[in-house]
């Protein structure tokens, strides 16, 4: 057997880092100051922690990958950053404010009930009173992400955490607790 000689091994070459090569998926927002190429094997989890932006992000600049990624095609070039001030995006250094609102006639029991276990966590009004499991977003997390790790659909997270609105921007902050399973 010969000797193994590593000048001689040819390396593959990949694609171009820079995305020039890629097309741009249509529908991206105008005021895209950086786009960048989703290459195989990247996943949407992937694709977003790459690019450092939240799936609230990924869909408001490219609406054609759908809410829920599902539509992140290999091969193109995505919107990664705008010029705009984000407004609706609550980054991990934001201080989360609440107004809050009086409810005189709406008592809560400081007791937790034994098949409902209580929020490890700051949560919304809102908040399904039935939840049995939560989810403390950390500094990396997106709704996607979550819905992944707990096997629930967005609708569903959506619908149990409602002052998110559908976004994954508005009232999705870190150390807050968020609902992920409901007792039936």
């Amino acid at each position: 057997m010969a000797a193994y000689n590593a000048a001689l091994v040819t390396k593959p070459s990949l694609p171009e880092e820079t995305g020039l090569s890629y097309p741009i998926r249509e529908g991206a927002i105008e005021g895209c100051v950086e786009y960048n190429a989703a290459i195989a094997p990247m996943t949407c989890k992937s694709f977003l922690a790459l690019n450092r932006i939240t799936i609230a992000q990924l869909f408001k600049w490219n609406p054609a990958v759908g809410a829920d990624c599902s539509n992140l095609w290999l091969g193109y070039q995505y919107c990664v950053s705008t010029d705009a001030v984000p407004t609706d995006i609550a980054s991990s250094t934001d201080t989360p404010t609440t107004t809050p609102t009086p409810t005189p006639t709406k008592t809560t029991s400081a007791t937790p009930s034994p098949t409902a276990p209580s929020a490890p966590g700051p949560t919304h009004p809102g908040t399904v009173e039935n939840c049995d499991e939560w989810h403390v977003v950390g500094d990396s997390d997106t709704c996607w992400s979550i819905t992944q790790e707990h096997g629930i659909t967005l609708d569903q997270f959506y619908k149990w955490n409602p002052a998110i609105q559908n976004d994954c921007g508005t009232n999705f902050w870190p150390t807050y607790a968020y609902c992920v399973g409901v007792s039936a």
